[in-house]
């Protein structure tokens, strides 16, 4: 009888305190303002890093985000909003886009629409986009090392990755309380002198203030640029053999 009224006890604890974090989640969801068309989404995973480094032969990743905190939070926001389904489909719609289908519109949060070579590319910078694109350098830098110590000039490997994500902040210097948000990433793979690609994806988000958005500017698909033998270098020379 005890174990049953320990476990009733349990039980209630756990719905009370997974009803009062809902509500603090609800609250703290009402309390972030946006333009008609996207969503907040604090669920959204977090950014892995705030800042990190790593330039070797055949790999090279740069992640720069604002390491203080009042900062920090503009971007945290700005990562966690996604265009809404109508929004989506006005988007793939006028880049003549075909529509994914989504099930589960709010949990699976899309940032992309069209993919190559089976990478997704983005359309809206979120946690969730970089998160796959770290995940994406550091799945291609385990096969680079692994052809690195094949070869006997590390120079010489034929995969190479590259992948830069910068946030930044600015105030606005003629209104109060105004600040951009800046996102931007840069992808590029070398799987050969003819194989290679990449893009340039871009966000800003205008804050009135911290809790109050008032424009998101970028949400269109990224270009992706594809090495020939006319273009084998990407269109800012990401990368040099």
């Amino acid at each position: 009888m005890t174990k049953i009224r320990s476990s009733l006890i349990l039980s209630c604890f756990v719905l009370l305190v997974f009803s009062a974090c809902t509500r603090l989640h609800q609250k703290k969801e009402s309390n972030i303002h946006i333009p008609q068309g996207w969503v907040y989404s604090p669920n959204n995973a977090f950014v892995k890093y705030i800042n990190a480094t790593e330039v070797k032969p055949g790999y090279e990743l740069v992640i720069e985000r604002p390491s203080q905190n009042s900062l920090l939070a503009f971007v945290n926001i700005a990562e966690s909003i996604l265009p809404d389904q109508n929004k989506y489909k006005e988007i793939s719609h006028s880049n003549s886009l075909k529509n994914n289908q989504i099930k589960n519109w709010y949990f699976e949060r899309p940032w992309w629409i069209k993919e190559y070579k089976d990478f997704k590319i983005p359309f809206a910078l979120t946690s969730d986009c970089i998160n796959y694109y770290i995940g994406k350098y550091a799945d291609i830098k385990i096969n680079v090392k692994i052809a690195q110590d094949k070869s006997n000039w590390r120079g010489g490997n034929e995969n190479r990755i590259y992948l830069h994500y910068i946030a930044s902040t600015k105030p606005s210097e003629t209104q109060k309380g105004v600040v951009t948000v800046s996102l931007k990433l840069k992808w590029y793979y070398f799987c050969g002198q003819t194989c290679g690609w990449g893009f340039t994806k871009e966000r800003k988000v205008v804050f009135a203030s911290p809790t109050k958005i008032i424009e998101i500017m970028g949400d269109i698909p990224a270009d992706v640029w594809v090495a020939s033998e006319e273009r084998p270098y990407a269109p800012d020379q990401w990368i040099t053999y």
